[in-house]
């Protein structure tokens, strides 16, 4: 299986941030006790950048290099996707015109994702501006709202629900059940995975990133540690 855009949401459900004030944000994976990706994440506007590399045992057997930035432009929010991993390199870009369908401009090598239907791509956002979208909706008070998702080969949506207040590592926390539910663009294995798959997050009560986030996976459980 080529590795996709989904890829990027898997691992953003599983790394920790440094320090909640810096920027850009390092984070470390930690996968059944094993050190498995470092990500560095700048949550800037109105441009977000995103680099994942895969470390230790899964980095040998899954060397991989995922890079990712979403620009904001006059007229259109863009998304550009980089994946290096399995002796293959992917690009895909997708452009979000305000009020239109999403429309993806680059999807190499082929042959391309088919065409999900309009409805499918109106009102979407990339995986980097749905976290921006979370803080903001926490930031208004909101108790339940909903992330649509697309990368440009996958549409799903994030259902998040805030639970309350918490503290990781001394800091006062906001915390958030989020629960995926898949639309298109996922194989039978893939939806099997992700559908109904629950993840826990911390955000810092100050700054609204994220501090921890623990995804329950099969018979293993993905959990983050400070670096």
């Amino acid at each position: 299986m080529r590795n996709g855009p989904i890829a990027v949401g898997v691992f953003i459900l599983g790394l920790g941030v440094q320090a909640a004030e810096a920027r850009p944000l390092r984070y470390q994976a930690w996968w059944g006790g094993f050190h498995a990706a470092d990500m560095v994440l700048d949550l800037g506007e109105p441009d977000s950048s995103l680099s994942i590399v895969t470390r230790g045992l899964l980095g040998r057997l899954m060397p991989s290099r995922i890079e990712a930035l979403a620009k904001r432009g006059a007229e259109a929010l863009s998304w550009r996707y980089r994946s290096n991993g399995g002796g293959e390199e992917r690009r895909v870009a997708v452009v979000y015109p305000a009020g239109r369908a999403a429309k993806v401009v680059e999807d190499l090598p082929g042959p391309p994702a088919e065409a999900l239907p309009i409805a499918l791509r109106s009102g979407v956002v990339d995986p980097l501006n749905a976290l921006n979208l979370m803080r903001r909706d926490v930031a208004g008070g909101r108790q339940s709202f909903v992330l649509p998702i697309y990368d440009g080969r996958r549409r799903l949506d994030i259902q998040a629900r805030v639970l309350g207040e918490g503290r990781r590592n001394k800091r006062p926390t906001i915390e958030l059940h989020l629960e995926a539910d898949t639309h298109a663009g996922f194989n039978r294995r893939q939806r099997a995975l992700w559908d109904g798959g629950a993840a826990r997050v911390s955000l810092d009560a100050a700054t609204l990133l994220p501090l921890r986030i623990e995804v329950a996976a099969l018979v293993l459980t993905l959990t983050t540690r400070l670096e």
